[in-house]
This record gives structure tokens, C-alpha cells and sequence, in this order.
């Protein structure tokens, strides 16, 4: 139902590394250069040089980075989430090397706001469309670097604790 307004008042944009490479080095950004936004950028390499860039870029653009403490927390936060899930009987989970860009913006924004409404994050399933990547469907090996089960979980724990708001469920 609300398929064509997702992203269409976009106010901050949550940057993984490639998304970052798109668009501080070869100009890609959905929003361009005109509508100013938050871009927030969580992928710890290159920081430095990716800071520079992307200021010389998109001047009008608020640039965030979450610092390595910060994601550290992020991940210690979502650890200790996944356990709780398990212990009400849910799982097993899959593995996971990095949050996905998604994870570090709610995670975030639940340390700045005092309500927290998101669309979709725990609707998808293996054969529909990804609403994060754009993809048709998702592949194996973009389940080693996200676990996009307990991730679902943990937002549907949040949502039952009345910390977040999904309004897609």
C-alpha cells in the first residue's frame, strides 16, 4: 500500500561503504547535489579521505560518521538482543559480520529520539524484493555479511516493547 511514497521524503541517507564510494567519489547520491540532507556514514575505512571528499561534494549536505565507539555499542547493543530472542525460544539465527546500514540507523536513532516510527524492516522474505538493496531476491552470500532474520526479530522484540513503531506490521 505504501510502496510508492517509501523514500520519497527522505531526510538523511545511511551510507554502508559502497553506498559511501557512490557517492562521495563518483557523484551518485539519489538526493544529488540540490536537496540538502543528513548523510550519515557508519563504514570505518578510509574515514579521513572520505570526510574530505565528500564535504568538497556535497557542501550543503550535514555529514555524520558514527564513531568505532558508537558502532561498538551498536553491536553490543544487538548481541545482547539476539541472546534475548533466544532465550524466548526464538532462532537459530544465522551468522553476521557487520550490522546492516538499516540496523545503524535505528540503532541510532533511538539514542536521539524520543518516538521511532519505520516502514518495512521486517516484512521481507527470501523470495520477495529486498526493500533495502533494490535486489529481486536475496543471495547467500549477502546473508554472511547480515543476518537478516535476527535482525527482523530483534525490531519485532523493540516493536513489542514499545521502542520502535513499525508500521508496516
Amino acid at each position: 500500500r505504501f510502496k510508492d511514497k517509501v523514500g520519497s521524503k527522505v531526510t538523511m541517507r545511511i551510507l554502508n561503504n559502497f553506498h559511501t564510494t557512490q557517492a562521495c567519489c563518483r557523484g551518485k547520491l539519489p538526493e544529488g547535489k540540490g536537496k540538502s540532507i543528513d548523510m550519515v556514514l557508519w563504514f570505518p575505512a578510509a574515514r579521513v579521505e572520505m570526510r574530505r571528499v565528500c564535504k568538497k561534494k556535497y557542501p550543503n549536505h550535514k555529514l555524520v560518521f558514527l564513531s568505532r565507539r558508537f558502532i561498538g555499542k551498536e553491536v553490543m547493543v544487538m548481541r545482547e538482543l539476539r541472546k534475548e530472542m533466544k532465550r524466548l525460544g526464538f532462532g537459530p539465527f544465522g551468522g553476521w559480520k557487520q550490522l546492516t546500514s538499516g540496523a545503524h540507523g535505528l540503532l541510532m536513532l533511538l539514542t536521539m529520539c524520543d518516538q521511532v516510527s519505520v516502514y518495512g524492516l521486517t516484512t521481507y522474505k527470501q523470495s520477495q524484493i529486498d526493500q533495502y538493496g533494490g535486489r529481486g531476491k536475496k543471495t547467500k552470500n549477502g546473508n554472511s555479511w547480515h543476518d537478516w532474520k535476527g535482525e527482523q526479530h530483534v525490531w519485532r522484540l523493540l516493536h513489542a516493547m514499545k521502542e520502535v513503531s513499525i508500521c508496516s506490521m
